[in-house]
């Protein structure tokens, strides 16, 4: 899988082959380009801007649920930006599969996100100036039939959103049956600093008092109010809640631990026991650095219930990962 945004004019041809080349697993390879047009002859040149980074993540993450959907083998997608006279390509889109239905599904797919959906601001250029171009019927049509064909979709067999009833209402899932059994999970987050605020956090010498204690009080004090933070989550008998924030390379780096015996998880305890735990870092702090960054917010492992135990991939530095604990 490959996505790029290119300011240089695209070669097609050479694209397609360069994404065929020694795939002798696909079957079959479809792709599209677009091409810039200038209606009623009037614009001299179109202009595409996007957002550096956070466009291309956009288009990735469509790119990604698009290959597990259509189970495809590889997809290549290259946009223009800049400046594009009429007749040149916007846009090249290849999909390869096993077979040329899904490749010619998954390409009109990818196709109707990229015109309806994907982050990308359009300007017109003409003989009396610069404009900038507004959603045309037919874009809108092509944004309703994206919303409702392609966004909103069944889950696939055997995945349902346990949350959403049959006919799409929110609702709290009806645990009266299920077993109690001790449920353990762990999360993560972390704040990134600068040195100089991190020493300052360490020493407790902060305008607010010892940053490191109040941030791992109010992630226990938050532990317990999650039922009435996320709506959907049931009130819980939490037996245990730890949190620890420790200094590492670049900042603070928070787990915390929530422990119960019962009918269902505590996941949501410790996420919310995390996350308000680097808020209250970044509040007692924020004196001394507003550009701090909290990042990597996220569940490390669970056991117990149903699902079995989990453990994610690739944690993050915590302190839930250090040898001992």
């Amino acid at each position: 899988m490959r996505v790029a945004l290119s300011a240089a004019r695209l070669d097609p041809g050479a694209l397609m082959e360069r994404f065929c080349a020694g795939r002798v697993d696909m079957g079959a390879a479809v792709s599209f380009v677009g091409l810039a047009r200038a209606e009623g002859g009037a614009a001299l040149a179109l202009e595409l801007e996007a957002y550096p980074g956070f466009t291309e993540q956009a288009i990735t993450a469509f790119v990604s649920e698009t290959i597990t959907r259509f189970g495809l083998d590889d997809v290549l997608v290259v946009h223009r930006t800049g400046r594009i006279a009429p007749g040149e390509a916007v846009v090249f889109v290849a999909a390869g599969a096993a077979h040329r239905r899904a490749a010619f599904e998954a390409c009109d797919c990818l196709m109707d996100y990229l015109k309806s959906r994907a982050p990308f601001w359009k300007k017109e250029h003409g003989p009396t100036g610069a404009r900038w171009v507004e959603p045309t019927h037919q874009d809108r049509r092509d944004a309703e039939r994206w919303d409702r064909d392609v966004a909103v979709h069944p889950p696939s067999d055997g995945l349902r959103l346990t949350h959403i009833d049959d006919q799409g209402r929110a609702r709290m899932v009806d645990v009266s049956d299920k077993s109690a059994t001790v449920r353990e999970a762990i999360a993560g987050g972390f704040v990134r600093m600068s040195p100089q605020t991190l020493a300052l956090a360490v020493s407790g010498s902060g305008r607010k008092g010892d940053v490191r204690t109040v941030a791992e009080l109010a992630g226990v004090m938050a532990a317990k109010k999650t039922s009435d933070l996320i709506p959907l989550c049931h009130p819980l008998a939490l037996s245990q809640v730890e949190v620890s924030v420790e200094p590492a390379d670049g900042g603070l780096c928070i787990t915390a631990r929530a422990k119960t015996s019962g009918p269902t998880g505590v996941e949501m305890e410790a996420l919310t026991a995390a996350s308000i735990a680097c808020l209250t870092v970044y509040d007692m702090l924020k004196a001394a650095e507003k550009g701090m960054v909290i990042e990597a917010v996220r569940l490390l492992r669970k056991t117990g219930g149903k699902s079995g135990d989990w453990r994610a991939l690739a944690n993050v530095q915590s302190a839930a990962d250090r040898p001992g604990d």
